[in-house]
């Protein structure tokens, strides 16, 4: 819903383009990173795994513990 909103008449210069630019500055620093190693390690996520069959009823708390692959999806 809010990816239909962002590139809707009027929003894509604004949104769209701004994110691909932003996109390209990540992609050139990771590649500049690799210049110099072969291997970034790292979390994937900020909290210990929850346990088998739990679940988080706070929506935005799920969504925060990938914050550490984004850079790795874009």
């Amino acid at each position: 819903m809010v990816g239909a909103y962002a590139l809707s008449a009027g929003y894509y210069d604004a949104y769209y383009l701004q994110a691909q630019k932003i996109r390209r500055l990540i992609k050139n620093d990771f590649m500049a990173a690799f210049e110099e190693v072969d291997v970034i390690l790292g979390p994937t996520t900020p909290n210990p795994a929850w346990k088998l069959g739990a679940k988080n009823s706070d929506p935005v708390a799920a969504y925060l513990e990938d914050v550490y692959t984004i850079t790795a999806n874009l």
